[in-house]
């Protein structure tokens, strides 16, 4: 949105856990874990249910956990957060997210391309009265034959039409260019992995693609305009294709912070719609709620893509937080 410098929200995760029968106060260890160990190693000994385990770091000792305790930290923590096993650490040895803490790898490829001011669908003047979030419909339901969302046109939406939405995803000589960046996923809670941008906002191409400048030709209505523009590269999209495996059950989350348009689709299916020229702002999705209309089951891998406009001389902020396994991240 135009000159609007939104504020990022901050997702905080409270895990709780049980105490175990035989951990009753934070200095024990939450019983010795190891006598159900077995010699599977499933369960992690039970670590005490990794509830009031050791604080946190002896999770009933884990006995024989090792192995199995995968994601779900065997049967100590598991999906009761707290202590619940680090990805496979001794079934119940503490750690900081048995619910579905991300395992997976936290790398991406982003696909950005460059825009200009002189594209009908950038940098445009809200209609007077009219509320920011009634300036775009809701993209179809499924991902179109080349792999992008598909306009839906409706009186008021600030798109010129279907095939100028489609340059948003494609390059196109003379209107757009297009430059491919690094996506690294940082670490922001006990729980939660996120990519895209700081508190900050998110500029990936800055003096790249047509440069700076967006505003062709630069003239501007005050110098705060001006100052907007020569700061980064805005007027850009971006899309982020990869995969995750769904575990289900495990209250899997994706949330999606931006200013302007952002859309997840998982499957070819829209799971989150935050399109729209408005201010920083999240929207998120619990895949365990919407498994069905997704087609997703738990144990498979599935296709994820991420969209992203920014469309204005404002703040770009896009940042996407999640605890899902990512899988065949490039090297």
């Amino acid at each position: 949105m135009k000159f609007t410098v939104g504020c990022l929200a901050v997702f905080a995760v409270v895990a709780c856990s049980t105490p175990s029968d035989n951990g009753d106060d934070d200095d024990r260890s939450g019983g010795s874990g190891g006598a159900e160990g077995g010699s599977s190693g499933d369960e992690g000994g039970r670590g005490g249910n990794a509830g009031k385990g050791g604080n946190a770091g002896k999770g009933g000792g884990g006995g024989k956990g090792g192995s199995a305790g995968s994601s779900a930290g065997g049967k100590g923590g598991s999906a009761t957060g707290g202590a619940g096993g680090t990805a496979g650490m001794a079934g119940g040895s503490g750690g900081s997210a048995g619910a579905a803490m991300s395992a997976g790898c936290q790398k991406f490829k982003a696909k950005v391309w460059d825009f200009q001011s002189t594209h009908p669908d950038f940098h445009q003047q809200f209609p007077m009265g009219m509320a920011p979030d009634a300036q775009f419909p809701s993209v179809g339901p499924t991902l179109n034959d080349k792999g992008n969302p598909t306009f839906i046109p409706a009186t008021g939406a600030q798109v010129k039409d279907a095939a100028s939405f489609e340059q948003w995803w494609t390059e196109t000589e003379g209107v757009n260019k297009l430059v491919e960046v690094d996506v690294m996923g940082v670490k922001r809670s006990a729980v939660l992995w996120a990519f895209g941008g700081d508190d900050l906002g998110w500029y990936p191409i800055d003096g790249k693609g047509f440069g700076n400048v967006d505003v062709v030709p630069p003239t501007y209505a005050t110098p705060e305009a001006k100052m907007h523009d020569e700061a980064h590269n805005h007027l850009f999209t971006a899309k982020i294709e990869a995969q995750f495996v769904y575990q289900g059950g495990k209250g899997e989350l994706l949330i999606s912070d931006s200013d302007d348009d952002s859309w997840i689709f998982i499957n070819g299916k829209l799971a989150v719609d935050h399109g729209g020229l408005h201010g920083a702002s999240p929207a998120s999705v619990n895949l365990d709620d919407k498994a069905a209309d997704l087609g997703i089951e738990p144990g498979k891998k599935y296709k994820i893509a991420f969209f992203f406009a920014d469309r204005g001389l404002g703040a770009a902020v896009f940042r996407v937080s999640h605890n899902l396994n990512f899988t065949d991240c490039p090297q």
